[in-house]
């Protein structure tokens, strides 16, 4: 019997050590571990929720964009027919607008001729704009010295228009303007020039400087009274100075009166002999040989309770009596005019205004909730302008956001404008699949 210990109970210490070895994963030649395509797809999964989450928090975080509102209208709006034919004179120049509403065109052309005493409206401008006078107030005085006679005397010998004066006489600044426009007086045209720059050439250069000023572009005056034939304008240039000084109440005042009596001459007469009848309440008459028969004239007339005055120029007119003349063609316009001047509907209820334009909905019309009437006549163009406004990104159905304004300014009627559905708010899924 042997008592030495039997080799196969030994235990070799690097038993375990091979044991363990046989439990790990298997290597693979490249010296790593592979994940199983199990865990990689969850992790994939995992990354591209994360990245979709990010992705609609950014687009829900975006700004929205703002509601675009897109004008349906143009700049103006046309009273349906056809413009009215006026009865223009067939020769010289003329033009006649309402004042405040619009024209009704010009014939003539624009090439300057003379304008005889019509310039004495440009002296009365600047005159009443460096000496401004309230209504009813007389201003200050005017010396007449013996240079001013002598003035009077020469340019009477020349068989101009003059208002007699004496040297010591004084007049109003009111009574010399009323002078200067009502008999016409060539002498007292410089008797003002004198008075209010020293000399006739500084006061007409400023007449010049005023003419540029109210875009008169074809017109030059070489004189104050328009006795010299170089005194030029057009009828739409004395269009544009007949809006202004007929906006002047003193000047209106003065060119609507038929009469005046003055210190030294008197009573004198106006020379506008259609003044006071079928609504004519001025302005200035002007004829001689190179001018023919000029007339700047004013009209007042109601229709359907609205008062408007229409304005009109003529130059240039001939015959026996060319001042005459130049009265009938002005009574010949201004009867027509009143004829065709009417209240006119401009803008019905439910015309398309406007539009609102979202990208996430479709488009919403604006339109207007009731009329508006203008005063007018076939084929003219009436002003308007929209004022329409959003805030916010969805609004409800029938909500007024604006304005329509149609007229001249300051005659303007303002008409509600709504919307015809609602405009809905940016809906979830819009804003993430933006």
């Amino acid at each position: 019997m042997s008592t030495g210990r039997h080799s196969t109970g030994r235990r070799n210490p690097g038993d375990g050590r091979a044991g363990l070895a046989s439990l790990r994963a298997p290597a693979y030649p490249s010296g790593g571990y592979r994940r199983s395509p199990l865990v990689r797809l969850r992790r994939l999964i995992v990354l591209v929720g994360i990245l979709v989450v990010i992705a609609g928090a950014v687009q829900l975080l975006r700004g929205l964009p703002e509601v675009r509102i897109s004008p349906a209208l143009a700049s103006d709006i046309r009273l349906p027919g056809a413009a009215p034919s006026l009865p223009w004179p067939s020769s010289g120049q003329a033009t006649v607008a309402v004042q405040g509403v619009g024209s009704f065109g010009s014939v003539g052309g624009n090439q300057p001729v003379p304008i005889a005493s019509m310039a004495k409206m440009m002296t009365a401008q600047i005159i009443l704009t460096d000496h401004p006078l309230a209504p009813g107030a007389s201003g200050p005085s005017i010396a007449v010295d013996a240079a001013a006679v002598a003035t009077e005397k020469a340019e009477a010998a020349q068989f101009e228009s003059v208002v007699p004066v004496v040297a010591g006489e004084s007049l109003t600044e009111r009574q010399a303007l009323q002078a200067l426009l009502i008999p016409s007086g060539n002498n007292i045209a410089l008797l003002l020039a004198d008075w209010d720059a020293g000399n006739e050439a500084a006061f007409v250069a400023k007449m010049n400087a005023e003419a540029r000023a109210l875009g008169m572009t074809h017109t030059h005056y070489a004189d104050t009274s328009g006795f010299s034939s170089a005194t030029v304008s057009t009828a739409t240039d004395q269009m544009k100075l007949l809006k202004v000084v007929m906006a002047n109440p003193v000047f209106a005042h003065i060119v609507a009166m038929p009469q005046v009596t003055l210190p030294v001459a008197g009573l004198v007469y106006n020379y506008d002999y259609n003044l006071g009848h079928n609504g004519f309440v001025g302005v200035k008459t002007g004829s001689d040989g190179a001018a023919g028969g000029c007339f700047a004239f004013a009209v007042d007339h109601r229709v359907d309770g609205h008062a408007y005055t229409i304005l009109g120029v003529v130059l240039g007119q001939q015959g026996k009596y060319i001042l005459q003349a130049a009265l009938n063609v002005a009574t010949a316009l201004a009867n027509a005019v009143t004829t065709q001047v009417a209240v006119r509907q401009a803008v019905a209820p439910g015309l398309t205004a406007a539009r609102l334009l979202a990208p996430w909905t479709t488009t919403v019309a604006a339109t207007t909730r009731s009329s508006a009437s203008v005063l007018g006549w076939s084929g003219l163009e009436v002003p308007i302008h929209l004022d329409v406004r959003v805030s916010g990104r969805r609004v409800p159905a029938n909500s007024q956001i604006g304005v329509l304004e149609v007229g001249q300014a300051g005659e303007r009627t303002a008409v509600p404008v709504s919307t015809t559905k609602a405009l809905a708010s940016p809906s979830l899924v819009w804003k993430l699949t933006r």
